[in-house]
């Protein structure tokens, strides 16, 4: 791959509560070239949301240590002032939060909202920003985009409110969207329909995306890469269909056992959960959790090659059984 979009190098981040200091984030390493859609996977705090927020300049300065390199087209967005990184979230990184009602203003009209955006990103006066915001909700199929723009949040569905929302991180063309967990609030039917909505806009429009999620059975219909975080570090990445197909790590591998699945004849197979424990603080912190723990993982493991991807274990040769993604999950999530 030419030089990416989205560089990060090294990344680590500690929040800070007078003397005591908690490592979110330990030496995170991740690209997303252009046009191109990475997806971080991981559970509850695994990191990836601070991660995403890292890029965005989101973190509390006060109570938040962020070192590292993270790079867009090439310039390091760490090393900029906080007023310079306003300018550039929105215009060239833009953010689809995952709860549509908490992130929009509740006293305050959807098109003004989005209007806001507009002039602040594009410098358009009034009556260019109002058809601005009408061609907006109209590109994320929002029915009456005139009718919507008049109306508050709390008069649109959810699935409206968070398209409402993509429409806002579309408005100044940014080079990349950072989506973190955008169909958490929503059902399994709207989940599918803005999944594909982001999706075919972002490739339409050919930008990035670095989609944040905890399922892998959406992965499957979005990304191209993705990466697997666990306790602050990416534990496996590589590409989409490598990764969902043949796993490597024991803990991706327990991911998609959790998954629901069916055998040929679509009766349901028995779910499998990754059993219960603490993070380690030595060796590999996935350890105490993990079915094919050795004495050498008390060591702690380094990202190792494999194939187009890497993995983060100290076994030699891929231990995890084939265990495909459920096809008709994926098949939902991709609208087919």
């Amino acid at each position: 791959m030419s030089r990416p979009l989205l560089r990060i190098e090294d990344l680590r981040v500690d929040f800070v509560d007078g003397r005591r200091r908690v490592q979110a984030v330990q030496g995170v390493d991740l690209q997303v070239g252009a046009g191109e859609a990475v997806a971080v996977v991981g559970e509850s705090g695994s990191g990836k949301s601070v991660t995403a927020l890292a890029v965005l300049g989101l973190l509390p300065r006060a109570r938040c240590r962020v070192r590292g390199r993270i790079e867009l087209n090439g310039e390091d967005l760490l090393a900029l002032p906080a007023r310079e990184m306003r300018r550039r979230r929105g215009r060239t990184v833009a953010l689809v939060p995952q709860d549509p009602l908490a992130s929009l203003n509740p006293v305050h009209r959807v098109g003004d909202q989005l209007a806001a955006v507009v002039t602040t990103h594009a410098g358009a006066g009034r009556r260019a920003a109002r058809a601005r915001v009408t061609d907006l909700l109209a590109d994320v199929g929002i029915p009456d985009p005139a009718g919507a723009a008049r109306r508050y949040p709390h008069e649109l569905s959810g699935g409206q409110r968070q398209r409402v929302l993509i429409a806002m991180a579309l408005a100044g063309d940014p080079a990349l969207i950072v989506a973190d967990e955008p169909t958490t609030a929503l059902d399994v039917t709207v989940q599918a329909q803005v999944v594909q909505l982001l999706v075919d806009l972002t490739r339409h429009r050919g930008t990035s995306l670095l989609w944040i999620s905890h399922d892998l059975g959406v992965v499957a219909g979005v990304a191209d890469r993705v990466a697997v975080m666990y306790a602050g570090r990416i534990l496996e990445h590589g590409p989409a269909e490598d990764l969902l197909l043949r796993p490597a790590h024991p803990y991706t591998h327990g991911l998609l056992q959790s998954l629901p699945r069916t055998d040929e004849a679509g009766d349901p197979l028995p779910l499998t959960p990754i059993p219960a424990g603490p993070i380690a603080t030595d060796g590999c912190a996935f350890a105490p959790r993990c079915a094919w723990r050795a004495p050498a993982c008390d060591e702690t493991p380094v990202l190792r090659l494999r194939g187009a991807g890497a993995v983060r274990c100290v076994r030699d040769e891929p231990h995890a059984p084939r265990t495909p993604v459920p096809v008709e999950r994926a098949e939902v999530v991709a609208g087919v």
